[in-house]
């Protein structure tokens, strides 16, 4: 599983909610419109897929970025967010 950042820009609130709801099950937000999510290329595709589904690309930007290890390795990171989980838990 690896990481990938994901970020957005939705013009209509709508569109934006949508989207949001969308990329919150499957990653850590980091900011308001910037994700951390934990997945594999194929599980990018299918993500990348459900954002179109709520998005509008004539007017919207989504844009997902593999995080490979060497370059979490060199992640600078400040303030309280907590870091992607890198494996899926079940809480029992």
């Amino acid at each position: 599983m690896e990481a990938w950042l994901v970020c957005y820009d939705i013009a209509a609130p709508r569109r934006l909610r949508r989207v949001a709801k969308v990329v919150e099950r499957k990653g850590v937000r980091i900011q308001r419109s910037v994700f951390e999510c934990a997945m594999d290329a194929a599980g990018a595709r299918a993500l990348a897929r459900q954002i179109r589904l709520g998005a509008e690309m004539t007017e919207d930007r989504v844009l997902l970025v593999p995080l490979c290890r060497s370059c979490r390795a060199r992640q600078l990171s400040q303030g309280a967010l907590p870091p992607a989980a890198s494996q899926p838990y079940w809480v029992v």
